[in-house]
């Protein structure tokens, strides 16, 4: 992104003349968070649950395709043994959205793949896939990974 800004700064003919107020106001329009959609809104809700370590609310709060796969219990041991151990979250910060297709023997639909740069206590650097199924009205988490 700096990039870009760097390029527009250089290539804009009235900032190229040295206004100040020009610029500064230019740079702050420029640097302004991207807002986010319906999708990434339902992944930070979800998130926040396995934050607090509430796998059952998570659970419940998943897509119908999540929950048919795994038991609230089964999703309880598998984030006690993999996500626990990473820690508290330090920051999270959005790093990408895109549309998935439908995976292999999933249900036909509009899919989302939220992804953010992650630093927890243990592990400073990972990145949380999150990938949601637009069931009805509302965005459900489908799937969860941490790399």
């Amino acid at each position: 992104m700096f990039a870009s800004v760097a390029l527009m700064l250089i290539t804009t003919p009235a900032l190229a003349a040295g206004s100040t107020a020009t610029s500064d106001a230019f740079i702050q329009a420029q640097v302004q968070p991207v807002k986010e959609g319906e999708d990434v809104q339902a992944a930070r809700q979800w998130i926040a649950l396995i934050d607090q370590q509430k796998w059952q609310a998570s659970w419940a709060a998943s897509g119908d395709q999540f929950r048919t796969q795994l038991s609230g219990e089964q999703w309880a041991k598998v984030m006690d043994a993999l996500r626990a151990p990473l820690g508290g979250v330090s920051t999270r910060t959005l790093l990408s959205t895109s549309p998935l297709p439908a995976p292999p023997n999933a249900q036909a639909g509009s899919y989302r793949m939220i992804q953010f740069t992650t630093a927890f206590a243990q592990r400073p650097e990972a990145v949380e896939t999150i990938v949601l199924y637009q069931q009805g009205d509302n965005w459900m988490v489908v799937g969860y990974f941490i790399r």
